[in-house]
């Protein structure tokens, strides 16, 4: 057998997506008709899609792979799974061994509802994925362990805020405890450590335990409300205070030979209609769409995806320096960007995507 695969995915009380409705492969904020990769019918999809389609181990190499699922239910047992990396790979005999993660690691421990299936406690989470990679199963989704653990830390956020060549709206840490014993004085400390940051009011604050909170906030005012909210909110109580991770430091010449890297393929959203003083859900737009809505400035827009594709040089750099023997085979990189006048934009960064090839409306991504 050319390859083993390895499906790590949900075999809890609840099916992922039970609830699911129909016509939400229409809506703005759906999954799209794949749904989630936690979800049944998005490993279907690939399986029949990608690999029995692929030329070299599909059907018409005659079926030269084999998959296999390994169920979990609950965080101990892929507490379990960190205890069995080599039986795990013992059982695989493919030439090749690759593991799929259809799960999502969580801050908190685990609650048996419906909206919570699919979600493991990460600690036991990347035991798990770091257990199997030592024992030679590679992890190809949706990141190799040590970049998917950075990326969902969002303790990247406040390390490039302070680099230029980032350009990510200010950040800031807030120690939880002293949030919970104050918030309005947590506030006013971390609004006036970030005054030479804020850029016309908006920055983004990061907790410590991971659960990041972006939006347009009304100065300190807004940052004291969103704080309350979220330190008394349902399930707080359950979470863990966490040091934040030490981040490694980008390479400048990490790309073969030292040329940039191009992007395959962009897509476009907007923001719905702001809440209490944050963006609403993604609006799906096409290319058409963007330059109506920008006077139909085709500079503008050109000259933003070519700033954004620039940024992202210094940004795949800092990712590909977490873990170098392993670059992500794939990664959406999602920009925000502002028409300033004719010709002109602004380009900021949004974020590294957790799932590596969820590409919204591009089905041959």
């Amino acid at each position: 057998v050319a390859l083993s695969l390895l499906l790590v995915r949900w075999g809890g009380r609840h099916r992922v997506g039970e609830t699911y409705d129909a016509q939400e492969d229409e809506s703005d904020g759906g999954w799209g008709k794949y749904g989630s990769p936690p979800c049944d019918w998005y490993m279907s999809a690939f399986v029949r899609e990608g690999l029995l389609a692929h030329p070299a181990i599909g059907a018409a190499a005659g079926r030269n792979f084999e998959v296999v699922s390994l169920f979990i239910g609950t965080s101990p047992e892929m507490s379990a799974v960190a205890k069995l990396g080599p039986t795990i790979a013992a059982l695989l005999p493919g030439l090749k061994k690759a593991s799929f993660w259809m799960l999502w690691p969580a801050e908190w421990e685990d609650f048996g509802t419906t909206d919570y299936a699919g979600y493991v406690e990460k600690e036991a989470f990347f035991a798990a994925m770091r257990a199997c990679e030592a024992a030679g199963v590679r992890s190809t989704f949706p990141h190799p362990a040590a970049q998917y653990e950075l990326i969902t830390s969002k303790s990247w956020m406040v390390t490039l805020s302070r680099r230029p060549e980032a350009a990510l709206p200010a950040a800031v840490f807030v120690d939880r405890a002293a949030v919970v014993a104050d918030p309005p004085g947590a506030a006013r400390q971390e609004g006036r450590r970030q005054d030479r940051l804020v850029l016309g009011g908006s920055f983004r604050a990061t907790l410590l335990w991971g659960e990041a909170v972006g939006g347009a906030l009304a100065g300190h005012v807004g940052l004291r409300r969103m704080l309350g909210n979220e330190v008394h909110g349902p399930g707080v109580g359950r979470l863990r205070l966490r040091d934040p991770p030490v981040l490694p430091a980008p390479s400048a010449d990490w790309a073969p030979g030292g040329a940039a890297l191009r992007p395959v393929r962009f897509e476009y959203n907007g923001w719905g209609k702001a809440e209490e003083g944050r963006p609403g859900s993604f609006t799906k737009l096409s290319r058409q769409a963007c330059l109506k809505a920008w006077q139909q400035d085709e500079a503008a827009l050109e000259a933003a995806q070519e700033r954004a594709v620039e940024l992202s040089q210094s940004l795949l750099a800092f990712l590909h320096a977490a873990h170098p023997a392993q670059p992500v085979a794939m990664v959406r990189l999602d920009f925000m960007l502002l028409r300033l006048g004719p010709g002109q934009a602004r380009v900021i960064f949004g974020e590294f995507c957790e799932m590596g090839a969820c590409c919204i409306s591009w089905e041959e991504g």
